[in-house]
């Protein structure tokens, strides 16, 4: 007999800095685990990686017991998820821990309007796969600040995309860069490779990347020519400075003389999140740091 499981309290706050059960699984629950990516897939309920974000659904496996955490585009198809998991041999209970956009769009947008600061403003949400977008005209910079973070603070948001615009502006000034770079991508420049990304560092009130922390390669000081021995430092890297993100790389607009412009990673200037800040599902909680000296990397 199959169970399903939906939770009552957010799982991802519940194990914000819990041991990541990917490290815990026994070789048995990380097959079973493969077998129901490749049952969704097979049903095309899990799309593969793609050339933009990585996929925002995370399955995990316990004696038995699969977990499917993440977003989904809607309920029917969460449910599909579910049942095609269930149908998978030695899959015995199902916890579904993922959220529907249209379940994350109705609560945005009632938690929008009940903001006293935004009953003037007149706010779209649009939200995709747990991605929100955030579009309209709004009075004040203030205004969009505020939109966006109480967009952000939904259970279930991955990140806050904004673009609100002025009274009387052309374009959108309130639009900011939003990326989801996985941990462990090869970071190149235009054409040279520079490194590999270890960390990423968050807002917390807006939950958007702001930097990337990146084990990038100096020659040392020995060096003569290209090949010769390199030294990894870790450097700080703003997103305005990302051109492009796959499922395995990140590109920068940086050449040489760029990266080494670039600033040390400072460990004393950088935190791990708060216990009770749940990292978005294209992380865990050791891989975001966060701002925690006066003017850092991170606060917006």
């Amino acid at each position: 007999m199959h169970t399903t499981l939906r939770p009552t309290i957010s799982p991802r706050i519940a194990a914000a800095h819990d041991e990541p059960a990917r490290a815990r699984a026994t070789a048995a629950d990380r097959e079973l685990a493969l077998d129901v990516i490749r049952a969704l897939v097979a049903k095309r309920l899990l799309h593969p990686v793609d050339d933009l974000l990585p996929p925002p659904v995370r399955i995990d496996a316990h004696d038995g017991t699969v977990t499917l955490q993440g977003n989904v585009s809607s309920r029917e198809r969460a449910g599909r998820m579910v049942h095609a998991a269930q149908s998978v041999a030695g899959v015995q209970t199902v916890r579904d821990e993922l959220f529907a956009d249209e379940e994350l769009d109705a609560a945005i947008t009632r938690a929008l309007a009940a903001e006293r600061r935004l009953r003037a403003d007149e706010i779209d949400v649009t939200v995709r796969e747990g991605v929100v977008l955030l579009s309209g005209t709004v009075r004040s910079p203030e205004v969009a600040r505020a939109a966006v973070e109480v967009a952000a603070a939904a259970d279930g948001v991955r990140v806050v995309a904004p673009h609100l615009g002025l009274p009387g502006e052309i374009g959108v000034p309130h639009s900011q860069v939003v990326v989801l770079p996985r941990i462990g991508s090869r970071v190149t420049g235009a054409v040279e490779p520079i490194g590999w990304l270890r960390y990423v560092v968050v807002a917390l009130r807006t939950r958007r990347v702001t930097h990337l922390v990146v084990a990038a390669r100096f020659p040392t000081e020995s060096a003569l020519w290209p090949g010769q021995p390199q030294v990894e430092r870790l450097v700080l890297v703003p997103v305005e400075a990302v051109s492009l993100v796959t499922h395995d790389l990140v590109r920068l607009h940086l050449g040489a003389s760029g990266l080494g412009e670039l600033p040390v990673f400072d460990e004393n200037a950088f935190a791990h999140p708060p216990s009770d800040w749940a990292p978005p599902i294209d992380y865990e909680w050791d891989d975001v740091r966060v701002a925690v000296a006066p003017g850092g990397a991170g606060r917006s």
